[in-house]
C-alpha cells in the first residue's frame, strides 16, 4: 500500500483538529496564544484558512510559549511538539506541532515534520530604530546560515544561489541545529535586557524584518474569534500587526499567486 498524498481539504481538516487540541492544552495551562501571519489574514478575511494556505501560524509571548514547552505532556500523545529545548537536532529557532503519522518528502530541502502548526515567541526588543535593525541582520545572517544548512538542492526561482554555494561548507559543517540555537540565544538574551521597553514582536524570523516589531499593547489582550468551525483567538493590536506585513490584507492576492505556499503533505499508510 503506498502513502497518500493529503489534500487540501484534507490538510484544513488535520489542521484544525490540531488547532483544537492545541486550544485544549493552552487553556490547561491558562495562557495565550495569537493566530499569525497568513492564518491571521485568513480568520479576518475568511473566517478561516485562506481557501489554498496549507499550515497554520500562531505566536505567543515569550513566557508562555516557555510554559507551554516545560508542560508538554499535556499534549495528546498522537501528536508531537519540535523544539530545539527537547530535540537534539531541531533545525528551527521556534516550536512546531505536527503529526507524526504524516510526513513530508521534499526534493530540495531536508524536512524534520509532517503536518504541522508553527509557535513562533513574542519577545521584548529595544525601542530604538537602530538597535532593532542591528538584531534584524543578525538574525538573517544566522537565518541564512541555518537555511543552508538544510538544503539538498536550490529551487530553480532561490534567491542569492551565488552566496549560499560559498557558505554552504560551513554551514554543513555546523548543522541548522547550531544556528538555530544561536538565533533563540540571541532571541533570550533581547527579551530580558529590554522588559522595560515598549517594542515587542517576532523577532526569530527573518522573513519581515523590524515590520514584525509592535507597539507594547499589541499582545496585551488575546480576542477571540471564528476559525472555521472552532474558536481561536488574535492580538489586541492585529490591525496594526497586518497593516505592517501586509499593507491592505483585505484585497486578494493575483490568481496566479493563490497556490499553497509549502510542500505535498503525505499520510503514512499501513504495509
Amino acid at each position: 500500500m503506498t502513502d497518500k498524498v493529503l489534500t487540501l481539504d484534507e490538510i484544513h481538516v488535520g489542521l484544525l483538529e490540531l488547532l483544537n487540541e492545541f486550544n485544549r492544552v493552552c487553556n490547561k495551562l491558562q495562557i495565550d496564544y495569537f493566530l499569525s501571519g497568513g492564518s491571521l489574514i485568513g480568520a479576518m478575511r475568511h473566517k478561516g484558512f485562506i481557501p489554498w494556505d496549507d499550515d497554520l501560524d500562531i505566536m505567543m509571548l515569550r513566557s508562555d510559549y516557555d510554559k507551554l514547552i516545560e508542560n508538554i505532556s499535556y499534549l495528546d500523545s498522537k501528536y508531537r511538539l519540535n523544539c530545539i529545548e527537547t530535540m537534539d537536532n531541531w533545525e528551527y529557532p521556534f516550536a512546531k506541532i505536527d503529526l507524526p503519522t504524516t510526513f513530508i518528502n521534499d526534493e530540495y530541502r531536508t524536512v524534520q515534520h509532517g503536518l504541522f502548526i508553527d509557535i513562533f515567541p513574542i519577545d521584548r526588543l529595544p525601542d530604538n530604530i537602530d538597535e532593532q535593525t542591528k538584531i534584524v541582520k543578525k538574525v538573517r545572517i544566522l537565518d541564512l546560515l541555518r537555511g543552508s544548512g538544510t538544503k539538498k538542492k536550490y529551487r530553480p526561482t532561490e534567491k542569492m544561489k551565488f552566496l549560499k554555494n560559498i557558505i554552504k561548507p560551513y554551514a554543513n559543517l555546523k548543522g541548522p541545529n547550531y544556528f538555530a540555537k544561536k538565533i533563540d540565544s540571541l532571541a533570550r538574551k533581547t527579551n530580558e535586557k529590554y522588559q522595560t521597553s515598549n517594542t515587542i514582536g517576532v523577532m526569530v524570523v527573518s522573513t519581515h524584518g523590524s515590520k514584525e516589531f509592535l507597539s507594547g499593547d499589541a499582545f496585551s489582550k488575546a480576542i477571540k474569534v471564528d476559525f472555521e468551525n472552532i474558536s481561536s483567538f488574535i492580538p489586541y493590536g492585529y490591525e496594526e500587526y497586518l497593516n505592517n506585513l501586509y499593507g491592505d490584507y483585505m484585497q486578494l492576492p493575483p490568481k496566479e499567486q493563490q497556490t499553497p505556499g509549502h510542500y505535498k503533505i503525505l499520510m503514512k499508510m499501513d504495509e
